[in-house]
């Protein structure tokens, strides 16, 4: 006789909530988003993602990974000899953050005003967060996991970028190894924070009605990164480690400032088009910022 034939009914529900936790497990460290051979122990001090949060997470890392794909044509080799060449540099990375969001419905569902107004407001921040993603600490360039075979065209060596953006550089990497090192920051973790952190419900130009969509959206996806925290890591670490991590868009706000200092020194005249647009150069020869998107 088959065994469930003299279960009960709260025992098949039991079995199948376990079949499911089993399926669960086994997903999250197919996606490296939970560490694998756990003892029960250590699963018990876990909050797992729900197949809802799961389903979210997958989307947020397939959307980032085909706004990767996105190239941009007669793009050479990237020798950072000034700081106009960052942002020169900086243009795919933008591009890409524009695919990713053409992706988002939250983003999808804002007014092309609104949808300008993330984007021009939170545009160096969300090039520096992408930059902590791409940055590869070995061999120390910027390349994002998709460019490996364009390497040569597509690659800045950590060098360069230090060279032309001086102290802020530094203070780039500071950034990048408190996230990564101290934080414990693995890629999803780092995508989802980009997400929130293009979410941001104060940036200026937002209309009354973005700004409680992008409010939405932002604590939408906060919750999810916490939750994926609470996957990856132990109870106690992970919450320790959320608002630690939150804590960090504000020093990469901070950060960002730096940036556009020297964003306004650049020559509008020897940016690209894109760039000068979203960060709102206009030729002259002080080379401050101005315009509108």
């Amino acid at each position: 006789m088959k065994r469930e034939y003299i279960l009960t009914e709260e025992e098949k529900l039991e079995k199948r909530k376990k079949i499911d936790q089993n399926k669960l497990i086994r997903t999250l460290e197919s996606l490296q988003l939970l560490p694998k051979d756990l003892t029960p122990a250590d699963l018990a001090d876990r909050e797992l993602l729900s197949d809802a949060e799961l389903q979210d997470v997958k989307f947020i890392l397939d959307a980032y990974a085909a706004s990767e794909a996105v190239k941009l044509p007669e793009r050479q080799g990237q020798r950072a000899v000034s700081f106009d060449d960052l942002i020169n540099f900086a243009e795919l990375s933008v591009v890409r953050v524009i695919e990713l969001c053409k992706q988002l419905p939250e983003f999808l569902r804002l007014s092309p005003p609104d949808r300008v107004a993330l984007m021009k407001g939170g545009a160096l921040e969300l090039i520096l967060l992408r930059g902590v993603i791409s940055f590869d600490p070995e061999r120390a360039r910027f390349l994002d996991s998709g460019d490996v075979e364009s390497a040569e065209q597509d690659s800045m060596e950590g060098g360069d970028f230090l060279k032309a953006a001086g102290s802020s550089g530094y203070a780039f990497l500071q950034l990048a190894r408190s996230l990564r090192v101290n934080l414990q920051c693995d890629r999803a973790t780092l995508i989802l924070l980009l997400v929130v952190c293009l979410f941001s419900a104060d940036r200026p130009g937002l209309t009354p009605e973005g700004r409680d969509s992008a409010e939405e959206a932002q604590v939408r996806y906060s919750l999810v990164l916490d939750r994926l925290l609470r996957t990856r890591l132990p109870g106690q670490e992970a919450r320790k480690i959320y608002p630690q991590l939150l804590t960090q868009l504000a020093e990469l706000r901070n950060l960002e400032k730096d940036f556009s200092d020297l964003a306004a020194l650049t020559d509008p005249r020897v940016v690209r088009p894109l760039m000068a647009e979203l960060l709102d150069m206009q030729e002259g020869h002080d080379g401050k910022k101005g315009g509108q998107f």
